[in-house]
């Protein structure tokens, strides 16, 4: 909404006039040299006058969430990001997020690594596939591209609608602007602070909105590869392939997750290769099980529960790691990957000295790895037919009726056998009574209209012009109306089915992994001179199970290239703010920022760039320098 009116209204006035330019004959040409020539690639900015596309390519949009803290520096940076070239049709930044517990500590890493590996190998080998709502700026043109905001409106009528459009918008807004030829940045440099989810219960209900919509973005993009590869020059063969791994590896992450538990806890704590296989499986079978049987919340309270028997796990299987690592310097391929990670994301937290503190959650983030990458994973997916937003609700009356019915009750039980009967009604009428009370009070002063409200006495107010009232009504006509049509319950049928269908997949396929695994450990002896991967250490001939080794083996690939990708982007960043790094002191300017900066951002958050908690900036760029 907000979009079309400051891109709509402001620029044309009229929705059935701004409109009209998208329908016309005028189709684009995708064989011409796509690295010469882009001036957009539908019929919308080929149809308007030059100067009217020239605004809307210098109008930027920044979008956040109402819980999002930021500097103002950071909004330069992404705007300096954004002039690099007109085919960047949204750059994102770095997000911190802040809150307490350990549920927080662990997102700490996690948006850490995921900002320092993940993020900057899409910045460097392609293009970013998620520009986050709650930090980010897009650029107006893009937006007013044939297939993105009229497709973005679209209202959800299918149960993979429901998934794609609604439970991710974002993602699904970025996926729309690389299929138009655009592509998404990473500005590091730019960086912001929201609120993360603090207890387990709202983190998993957040991924189980997140995986869903993620997975079905990526298979939108990698069935629709073709043509972005004739319309996006960012997009090339290798990283539709390092997309098309990644996407692989996160279908398969439950079971390699589960293979990794089981071959540490055969090779490292020498258990028998059934028995190692079979308690590494069955805290996930009965997860399985629990998430078809019972509501969302009893799913989630066993989640909790297997999680916390995975910790103490995972503690075993690293200590046997460690002491086999250290008895030997033959590594598993279990080994491997840890050692990998643990290497990996130490060079990251180094190269990152601002932000290295960031890897103090790191070994919360290891004896977690079953909760986040194999149950969690199981959860969205079986649960992929509720597609409610999960940690925004709000509580029915009934249900708080409800309990505050059943904390009467108790207390009469109690009051019944403490005090006499006529104490217990004198007691009850004298709690029911100012509620009665309140809510009589309450009635007459009800406020009808907002405009009433008496903190807005004394307020001006302006009326809406007839034009900007017809362009309002033409909007919500058009796309903001009800869907009345839809039938609820036939969508609900077909998330239901959708639901099955994915969820039968996304199990057979693991369990045909795992199984795969499984058996040729359990054949060894017999295909280790036939198929077996010979490897010569230290004068020691080591044998490897071809399969999983391969996987391995093109996991620590990915590693690496995401390393390489990291110092690249690094190298980018610092030369981004060489470039806008000042060495001329403006007194005015400082004094401005100075009164600015310490009215709004009087906020524990960013103590670390001031003093008492407020930013104060001595040169034009100190803040870039600090976020660098």
């Amino acid at each position: 909404m907000y979009m079309y009116y400051l891109l709509g209204y402001k620029y044309f006035g009229d929705l059935e006039y701004m409109e009209k330019f998208y329908h016309t004959n005028n189709v684009y040409d995708v064989k011409h040299d796509k690295k010469k020539h882009f001036v957009g690639f539908g019929n919308f900015l080929k149809n308007i006058d030059n100067s009217l596309r020239q605004k809307l390519e210098n109008t930027f949009i920044l979008t956040l969430d109402g819980d999002v803290e930021f500097r103002p520096n950071s909004v330069k940076l992404m705007i300096d990001k954004m002039r690099e070239s007109k085919k960047i049709g949204s750059v994102c930044g770095r997000v911190h997020p802040i809150g307490s517990g350990p549920i927080v500590w662990y997102q700490i890493f996690e948006y850490a690594v995921g900002h320092w590996l993940q993020k900057v190998s899409e910045h460097i080998f392609g293009t970013v596939m998620c520009s986050p709502g709650c930090f980010s700026l897009l650029r107006g043109s893009t937006l007013l591209e044939d297939n993105i905001l009229n497709v973005y409106t679209t209202k959800s009528s299918q149960a993979s609608h429901c998934v794609q459009y609604d439970q991710g918008e974002d993602r699904w807004l970025s996926t729309l602007i690389i299929q138009q030829g655009y592509y998404v940045a990473y500005c590091s440099a730019a960086t912001s602070y929201t609120y993360s989810p603090e207890t387990f219960n709202e983190y998993y209900n957040q991924r189980r909105r997140w995986i869903p919509s993620t997975m079905a973005n990526l298979i939108d993009f990698l069935q629709d590869y073709k043509h972005i590869l004739k319309v996006n020059q960012r997009v090339t063969y290798l990283f539709v392939l390092y997309i098309l791994v990644n996407f692989i590896a996160s279908i398969l992450g439950p079971a390699t997750i589960t293979l990794m538990i089981a071959d540490t806890l055969n090779a490292s704590l020498e258990l028998n290769l059934w028995l190692a296989y079979f308690l590494a499986i069955f805290p996930t079978l009965i997860f399985i099980v629990a998430c078809f049987s019972l509501k969302n919340d009893s799913q989630i309270k066993v989640a909790a529960f297997l999680s916390t028997i995975f910790v103490y796990l995972m503690i075993v299987i690293m200590v046997g790691a460690i002491a086999r690592t250290l008895n030997s310097p033959i590594l598993s391929p279990s080994s491997i990957i840890l050692f990998a990670l643990f290497f990996t994301f130490t060079l990251a937290a180094i190269i990152h000295p601002k932000e290295f503190k960031c890897i103090v959650p790191g070994p919360l983030y290891f004896l977690t790895l079953p909760s986040a990458f194999v149950l969690l994973n199981i959860y969205a997916v079986i649960n992929l037919n509720n597609v409610s937003w999960g940690t925004r609700e709000i509580k029915t009356t009934n249900s708080s009726a409800n309990k505050t019915s059943i904390w009467t009750l108790v207390k009469k039980l109690i009051m019944k056998y403490t005090v006499n009967h006529t104490t217990d009604l004198n007691n009850e009428n004298s709690v029911l009574k100012p509620n009665e009370e309140e809510i009589e009070k309450s009635e007459p002063n009800e406020i009808k209209n907002w405009t009433d409200h008496a903190c807005l006495k004394n307020s001006e107010f302006d009326i809406m012009s007839d034009e900007e009232r017809k362009f309002f009504d033409q909007l919500i006509g058009k796309h903001l109306y009800p869907n009345i049509v839809v039938n609820k319950e036939e969508i609900k049928q077909d998330l239901d089915s959708l639901r099955n269908k994915c969820s039968f997949y996304f199990l057979l396929v693991n369990s045909l992994w795992y199984l795969l695994l499984f058996s040729m450990q359990l054949l060894k002896d017999k295909l280790i001179d036939k198929i077996y991967i010979s490897i010569n250490v230290l004068e020691t001939s080591l044998k490897y199970e071809p399969v999983y080794f391969s996987f391995v083996m093109l996991f620590v690939v990915m590693l690496v290239l995401q390393f390489v990708a990291m110092i690249w982007h690094r190298a980018i960043t610092f030369m981004q703010v060489i470039r806008k790094t000042s060495l001329k002191r403006d007194k005015t300017k400082i004094q401005t920022e100075a009164h600015v900066t310490s009215s709004e951002f009087d906020n524990p958050t960013f103590t670390e760039c001031g003093i008492n908690g407020k930013y104060t900036p001595n040169l034009d760029t100190v803040d870039t320098v600090l976020n660098l």
